[in-house]
């Protein structure tokens, strides 16, 4: 996911940047309600949240072939406990760091940011009231497993595609046929690391909810 600067023609990498920006944005506006409502408590889930991203993020098992690497990615999760543009500000801030030390690029930002957070950060949004409202716990450890995977597989796919566009040119069937080849150079590494993303959301999730009450408030519900 972490595209190295030059991966992308600057073209790209402009309207990458200027798809994620307002979205950052709006996470910023997004955190400072939520911190105006619910003071530190809040601070110290999105700075959990922020850390574990980091830490499975930081993960680095190339694949030479996508100029790429595969890692773990634990926004699944966070979009289970933080807002649409939150996950985006996380996101955004943490490959910012990473870039720093040379783990992805910085003018691929925008790029990186919308795939780290976007596949992710929606099927959460959609999947969160079935895990809270959940009474069976199989089936909520089912569902949250589900979304870990799914998700982490989410953020390879959007990454594909961003490639198939720089390489593929204005054929649709080409760019379609070069992100299914690239999604399918991720798969040796990426499908058994997609467990692991599974296996953190099912086990982390309710350890964060125990910790952090007002996950399970009205405003933390949806958005």
């Amino acid at each position: 996911m972490h595209l190295a600067d030059g991966t992308l023609p600057p073209l790209h990498c402009a309207v990458y940047f200027a798809i994620v920006l307002p979205l950052v944005i709006a996470g910023i506006w997004r955190l400072r309600r939520n911190l105006a409502e619910h003071g530190i408590e809040y601070l110290k889930l999105f700075l959990v949240m922020m850390a574990i991203v980091f830490v499975l993020s930081a993960w680095h098992i190339p694949v030479p072939v996508a100029g790429s690497c595969s890692h773990p990615c634990g926004t699944p999760l966070a979009g289970l406990v933080l807002s649409v543009p939150e996950v985006f500000l996380l996101s955004f801030c943490v490959l910012v760091v990473q870039a720093l030390y040379g783990h992805g690029g910085f003018t691929t930002l925008g790029a990186n940011t919308l795939s780290l957070a976007f596949i992710p950060a929606v099927l959460s949004y959609i999947a969160r009231r079935y895990v809270l409202q959940s009474e069976n716990r199989t089936f909520r450890n089912a569902l949250l497993f589900i979304i870990g995977v799914v998700g982490d597989l989410g953020v390879y796919l959007t990454t594909s595609f961003e490639l198939a566009i720089a390489w593929g040119g204005l054929s649709i069937v080409k760019i379609l046929k070069l992100a299914m080849t690239t999604f399918m150079l991720y798969m040796p590494v990426q499908l058994p690391i997609s467990l692991i993303d599974g296996i953190v959301t099912m086990k982390l999730f309710d350890y964060i909810m125990s910790k952090f009450a007002i996950i399970r408030t009205e405003s933390m519900r949806v958005g």
